[in-house]
């Protein structure tokens, strides 16, 4: 049982009343009332409670608006935000627990959003709700999955080459927020500077978002072949070295568009006005 279930039961064992079960002749709650409850009843409510006040936050921050919640600038600061919990969750906890796997099923979704946002803005435009909602449902599908992890015991493998899917489509999204911001920069002619600064920051977030998921790649199948074909585990910790390293760069390249964000959040966005006087949220007018 993961660590964090086992401190919540030990937790309750040592609270909960005498006995509040009505009688019963069931030898297995005789000798034991927490029958009641088992792993998967424990990982689905930690499911729950971790996914709720994950995002939660993301919503609340946004005053749960969809649009606001697609905007590319939170995107890429809640984005850069999971970069700070990826090492915490090793640091303080070294067991392959399901903490980790619901936060890696987390920064999973971000990603798809941002590639979303940046490579189907047409698709995501005007639909955001129903996008977040899509997103939600799959959240929810996965971690039922994995709450069931005695069934079946490949939640892991589902939620790591989940990954692999998620960081393939964030570095092409990378890629491409990256090349098209350039081609404003080189050929928008006589520009704003509030746009020369925006499409600056889009280039360095593409970049990015591009090291950040081209070199978590290798991690699904270094995982798979120590698991599967008895490969040395200490190269899942030189993958992650890696990862980690990388992340230094592109924290560092997400700090333009974090700047933005964090300005709007104070002085209101001026640099993007849409033809009908709305803000556009992170849709860049090279869409």
């Amino acid at each position: 049982m993961a660590p964090i279930a086992e401190m919540v039961m030990a937790a309750f064992n040592n609270t909960r009343p005498v006995n509040g079960l009505p009688p019963t002749h069931n030898p297995a709650l005789i000798s034991n009332p927490m029958a009641l409850y088992n792993e998967t009843l424990l990982l689905t409510a930690l499911g729950l409670f971790q996914h709720s006040i994950i995002f939660g936050l993301v919503f609340l921050l946004r005053g749960f608006d969809p649009k606001k919640v697609c905007d590319l600038r939170w995107l890429v600061t809640v984005f850069a935000a999971t970069f700070v919990g990826a090492p915490a969750v090793f640091l303080f906890d070294r067991n392959l627990d399901m903490i980790k796997q619901y936060f890696f099923l987390e920064h999973e979704a971000v990603e798809y959003l941002l590639f979303g946002v940046v490579c189907l803005p047409n698709l995501v435009r005007g639909r955001e709700g129903w996008v977040l909602g899509a997103g939600w449902a799959g959240v929810c599908a996965i971690t039922l999955y994995a709450a069931f992890d005695d069934f079946h015991w490949h939640s892991t493998d589902v939620i790591a080459w989940n990954a692999f899917i998620s960081d393939s489509l964030v570095g092409i999204a990378g890629v491409v927020l990256a090349m098209r911001a350039w081609r404003g920069l080189k050929n928008g002619g006589v520009q704003m500077p509030a746009t020369v600064e925006r499409l600056w920051a889009e280039v360095f977030a593409g970049m990015g978002m591009a090291c950040h998921g081209f070199t978590t790649l290798p991690v699904p199948p270094v995982f798979t072949a120590i698991v599967y074909f008895d490969l040395d585990p200490k190269w899942f910790a030189y993958a992650w070295a890696f990862v980690f390293a990388a992340l230094l760069a592109t924290m560092g390249l997400s700090a333009p568009m974090i700047k933005l964000f964090i300005r709007d959040c104070w002085y209101g966005r001026a640099d993007e006005i849409n033809e009908n006087g709305d803000d556009d949220y992170g849709y860049s007018e090279t869409d």
